[in-house]
């Protein structure tokens, strides 16, 4: 049976076989993919709004004149913003 060679790559960008590391080495590297994952679990529960980056030269046309303004006052969202 044949061995899987997996690949750590620090932040400097260097490639290191994971059976090499030292106990040090993977101890840290095991802490950072925790704190990682913990953020990307509370990121789920907690999104950040879309950011919607219209493109194109109609569109930049639009912001210059500040169209999209006008639009965001008269569109029906689908809900009530009063509502409790």
């Amino acid at each position: 049976m044949s061995k899987e060679l997996i690949y750590w790559t620090t932040k400097d960008g260097t490639k290191m076989n994971v059976d090499d590391m030292d106990d040090n080495h993977v101890r840290n590297a095991f802490k950072m993919l925790l704190r990682k994952v913990n953020a990307y679990i509370e990121e789920q529960k907690n999104p950040t709004p879309l950011e919607i980056r219209p493109q194109g030269e109609i569109a930049q046309m639009m912001i210059d004149d500040g169209m999209f303004e006008e639009m965001d006052e008269d569109w029906d969202w689908g809900f009530d913003p009063n509502w409790d």
